[in-house]
Order: structure tokens, then C-alpha cells, then sequence
């Protein structure tokens, strides 16, 4: 019981951060709304939406509207889409966890193997190819190493397509 109060108030936390900083952005939300959809900046513009989204009420108010709604599964509309953005997650999802699941099962594999070929000769080939890499994921950040795959996999052999 314990830990899940813990957890529960780590998520509060959590979610009053990420809601006060998307509320705290510099340009506003009216605003980029506006001019997605090709509207005119004007002030009754600004007051519709203000009224029509709440962000006219107090940020209590907004706050409790927002999690309310998040809580249901009403995560809004997708500015690039057009579609719900709960429909554009669970529908990547299945890409996302493939992805996940079989680099989860790949390291766990290569790691098995490469350690049990490195534990038979100390500082033999293995032993210095464990180390490299080691060193090399350690060291320089995810992105980065999959911007060398990519270009060596996609550009450079041809491959793969990622794109």
C-alpha cells in the first residue's frame, strides 16, 4: 500500500509538471491553432477558442478539466492528422512494441553469447570486441549511434529501407 501511494503521488507530481508546462509555453496555444487552420489572428478568434477550450478558467479549473480527460482517454485531436491522438498511439503501438521487444531479445542473445565467448580467454578477441562495445553504447548517446545505422544500413549498403 505503500508503494502505491508513492507511485500514485510521484504521477501527480508528474502530471501537474506536464501540465503547467505545456500551459507556461511561450507562443500560444490559440495562437498556433489559428494559424494551423489558416484563420485570421484577431481578437474574437482568440476569445471563441479561449471560451470553447476553457483556458479562460483558472488554471485549477483547466487542470481538473485536463486530467479528467485524460483519465477517460480523451487526449484531443491530432494537429497534423486530424484524428483522435489515442487512435494515432494505439495504432503505432504495435510498431513500437515490435521494435522494443525484438531489440530486447537481440541484446539479450548477442550479450549472452559475446560474454560466454569473452569468459573463455581473458583479453582474447571477444574479450577486446565486449569491451569496444561496451565502451561505445556507454559512452555516446542512443541517437547518435542509430543516425550511423541508418545512414551505413539505408545510404550507404542500401540494405534496409527506413524511409
Amino acid at each position: 500500500m505503500k508503494y502505491i501511494l508513492k507511485w500514485l503521488g510521484i504521477m501527480f507530481i508528474l502530471s501537474v509538471i506536464t501540465f503547467l508546462i505545456v500551459r507556461f509555453i511561450p507562443v500560444s496555444p490559440i495562437d498556433m491553432l489559428l494559424q494551423h487552420y489558416n484563420l485570421p489572428l484577431t481578437e474574437e478568434n482568440r476569445k471563441l477558442l479561449t471560451s470553447y477550450y476553457k483556458l479562460d478558467q483558472s488554471l485549477f479549473k483547466q487542470y481538473i478539466v485536463w486530467i479528467k480527460d485524460f483519465l477517460k482517454g480523451n487526449w484531443g485531436i491530432s494537429f497534423i492528422t486530424k484524428l483522435p491522438v489515442k487512435e494515432e498511439m494505439l495504432r503505432r503501438l504495435p510498431y513500437s512494441l515490435i521494435i522494443g521487444l525484438s531489440s530486447l531479445f537481440l541484446s539479450i542473445v548477442l550479450s549472452f553469447f559475446l560474454g560466454y565467448l569473452a569468459a573463455i580467454k581473458e583479453s582474447g578477441f571477444f574479450d577486446k570486441i565486449t569491451r569496444i562495445i561496451s565502451i561505445l553504447t556507454l559512452s555516446i548517446p542512443s541517437f547518435i549511434i542509430a543516425i550511423f545505422i541508418i545512414y551505413y544500413f539505408d545510404v550507404k549498403t542500401q540494405l534496409i529501407k527506413f524511409f
